[in-house]
């Protein structure tokens, strides 16, 4: 299998590695995040939709919803 690293890669520190190639420059602010450095969830983008969608799925019943962060985007 081919696959080519992208971004600044220390194998040494691989969580450091992982926020810098996600955009994350300040790893230490980011790791010890304070009530105030947190992003209120009304600024998420497409939020709105996302609650719709969820309580349109609860009132219908019967469904089960399985709901899933993706952390690194």
């Amino acid at each position: 299998m081919k696959y080519e690293l992208i971004g600044r890669n220390n194998f040494l520190n691989p969580i450091e590695t992982i926020l810098h190639n996600r955009g994350i420059n300040d790893v230490e602010r980011y790791l010890n995040a304070s009530a105030k450095d947190v992003i209120h969830h009304s600024k998420l983008k497409n939020i709105d939709k996302a609650v719709e969608l969820l309580i349109s799925k609860v009132k219908r019943g019967g469904l089960k919803v399985f709901v899933q962060a993706d952390a690194d985007l």
